[in-house]
Order: structure tokens, then sequence, then C-alpha cells
């Protein structure tokens, strides 16, 4: 199920600098996880932003640095290269996140190019 797009594990954007590269990289791992994946397609089907169903996750796995305005910009950035490459398009941007304690307040939504079941 891992069909990410041919991403290099260097390729920080313009967000190098953000976090060490170690920590930048483990978080591209993640959004690129299985776990991820089903996450943001659930999130997605239930029109709302990809990044507020990685927040909890995000926040375990990495603590306080996702927090940070810089990192969270890269995890957005970098959630839009995966779903763009695993089949969905941009549905809006900027939208506000209601989930508690999100480390998110706002986000982009993404819908399948084919709706599920459809061949």
């Amino acid at each position: 199920m891992n069909n990410t797009t041919n991403l290099q594990s260097d390729d920080f954007g313009s967000y190098r600098g953000a976090a060490d590269d170690q920590t930048l990289r483990a978080i591209q791992l993640y959004i690129e996880s299985d776990d991820a994946f089903i996450r943001m397609d659930t999130a997605s089907d239930l029109v709302k932003p990809a990044a507020e169903a990685l927040s909890a996750q995000l926040a375990k796995r990495f603590g306080e640095i996702v927090r940070e305005n810089r990192v969270k910009q890269f995890v957005g950035w970098y959630i839009r290269r995966i779903m763009e490459g695993r089949g969905f398009s941009l549905d809006q941007q900027n939208c506000k996140v209601c989930s508690p304690n999100n480390i998110f307040t706002r986000g982009a939504r993404y819908r399948r190019n084919v709706p599920v079941g459809v061949n």
C-alpha cells in the first residue's frame, strides 16, 4: 500500500532547518506509513483536513518539536505532496481544525480523484 511519489530522503524543500534533518526525515517516514495513509484517507473521506488526523500521532512520536510553526508548515507541505501523489486533489486550503487539543488550527482538505469502489 505504501505507494508514495519518489521523494528523496533529503528533500525538505524550503523547510531544511525547521528541525534537524533526522527529525524531518522521521516525520516524512511517518507520513509515508500505512497508518498515516489510513488516517489521512479517512479524514479526507469525512471532509476534514488530512493533518487533523495525524496530530495525535505526530505529537506522541515527535513531542514538542511538531508544535513549532515551521515544522507544522513542513508537515502540511509534505502531506500535500503525498496526497497528490496518491491520487487525491486539493479540495480546500485553510480549513479550520475543530478537534480539541490538535496541534493544527488550520489545514488543507483533499478529495479522491476517483471515488472509493469505482474502477
